[in-house]
């Protein structure tokens, strides 16, 4: 396909379940000069079928099917076969609504940007929907932005899905994703990397994308101590580039030692086998005194400071009751 202005990727295993509401958000897509890459990560259920079908009746579909590799160097073999002036990407296990590259796409030819992002839906099977929000007020809303200078934007998820990237940027800063075998949070690095070179970028608080939270198999799930530890491979992956950029090290480096410590109190809550949560624990809290004493923690909520002050005392009790509510609350 010539001419394509958005090359969508779907990583794609084992989601038969929810991945015709995926491909049919997608077929259903306003933006005409688009291609969706769907790449089948090896998929034992029927999820290669259901993606012939989809390519036999629509061009725009580009399937490619190949063995189990893990997320990272399934989304970096889209990267490289993506025809698109920009890149997005959708899970397969979430879905968009029809305006969406379209009008990302027209943000970003308006205002000539490597990146626009914007934000997205909580959205549960039984049909609830919930306007997630989480950029800093700091941060303006229907702006263009400049990462180096609003660092408070490095602060938020890695939620590459509600965004597109300019290709020839990608390509030209070597930015793609970690292809460690059996990881996850392989966005994490990615994010922070394309944010740092990006340069001016366009953040609008419209929400096309549906991130579904209700999959058994997705990571806001309980998560085990070895799949939380993926997320250091990719604070050495940063860590590593910053070393390799001083000019941007100085720029953001506070910025990334308090967003890594929220990421790992993320991580705390994830793990819910609490022994297993308390080696976890261990491994981390002494970073959390190191930050305590250079940031204190007021940039995060009173939860999480809550949780801060368990973490950074060991407080195993604690934890058993927090959860414990959580579980009452649920």
């Amino acid at each position: 396909m010539s001419n394509v202005k958005v090359s969508v990727l779907v990583p794609i295993y084992n989601v038969e379940k929810y991945l015709p509401e995926c491909l049919d958000s997608l077929k259903q897509q306003t933006l005409k000069e688009i291609e969706f890459i769907c790449l089948d990560d090896g998929s034992t259920d029927s999820c290669s079928n259901i993606l012939d079908k989809y390519a036999d009746n629509d061009k725009r579909f580009v399937v490619v099917h190949k063995k189990n590799s893990g997320y990272g160097d399934t989304l970096n073999k889209g990267l490289n076969i993506a025809q698109g002036e920009y890149i997005g990407i959708v899970e397969s296990d979430d879905f968009a609504a029809s305006n969406m590259f379209e009008e990302l796409y027209g943000f970003a030819k308006k205002f000539n940007v490597n990146i626009v992002k914007s934000l997205h839906y909580l959205y549960w099977d039984n049909k609830n929907v919930f306007p997630f929000d989480d950029m800093p007020f700091s941060v303006p809303r229907n702006k263009i932005i400049d990462p180096l200078i609003n660092t408070d934007i490095f602060m938020i998820g890695a939620t590459i899905w509600d965004s597109i990237y300019k290709s020839s940027f990608l390509r030209s800063e070597n930015i793609c994703f970690l292809t460690t075998p059996g990881a996850s949070y392989q966005d994490t690095s990615f994010n922070f990397k394309a944010l740092s070179k990006s340069g001016p970028i366009y953040f609008t608080s419209n929400r096309y994308l549906y991130y579904r939270q209700d999959n058994p198999q997705s990571s806001v799930k309980s998560v085990s101590m070895k799949k939380v530890m993926s997320n250091h491979i990719e604070f050495l992956e940063i860590e590593k580039f910053l070393n390799n950029n001083p000019s941007i090290e100085r720029k953001v480096l506070d910025i990334y030692k308090k967003r890594k410590i929220k990421i790992l109190i993320g991580n705390v809550l994830k793990i819910y086998d609490i022994n297993e949560k308390m080696k976890y624990v261990s491994k981390i809290s002494e970073e959390f005194k190191c930050c305590y004493q250079l940031y204190g923690f007021t940039y995060l909520n009173k939860k999480y400071q809550f949780l801060y002050f368990l973490v950074m005392h060991k407080v195993k009790y604690g934890f058993m009751i927090y959860d414990g509510l959580r579980k009452l609350r649920w």
